[in-house]
């Protein structure tokens, strides 16, 4: 893991398995992090986007039930993330990072939206 640390930030490259169904990040040195408060680079960029949202299938009316990457079913409760970029972010504990960009679809904006 290459990680550069000062005050506020830790720079790392994080493994999906490293994160857990809370979206708690585990680091190897035993930092932990909430995955709701760190930034991501998504791929062929170098900019870093913030997370808006983590939520799980569960609060999605049409939820992504496999793994659009390895095809791997996702955990009811494993965390899905919205980022300023309108892509989903979802780590899939079987493959990779699995950047989507794809409408909004939450239960919860859609009965406030009719």
């Amino acid at each position: 893991m290459n990680r550069k640390n000062d005050e506020n930030n830790i720079d790392a490259s994080v493994k999906t398995n490293q994160i857990d169904n809370n979206g708690i990040v585990h680091l190897s040195n035993g930092i932990k992090l909430e995955l709701s408060q760190c930034k991501l680079i998504p791929p062929g960029s170098n900019d870093y986007v913030n997370v808006v949202m983590m939520f799980s299938l569960e609060n999605m009316y049409d939820p992504i039930i496999k793994c659009p990457n390895c095809d791997s079913t996702i955990p009811w409760d494993r965390p899905i993330l919205l980022m300023d970029n309108m892509q989903f972010v979802y780590p899939c504990s079987d493959c990779k990072w699995v950047w989507e960009r794809q409408s909004f679809n939450m239960r919860k904006f859609r009965i406030e939206n009719r």
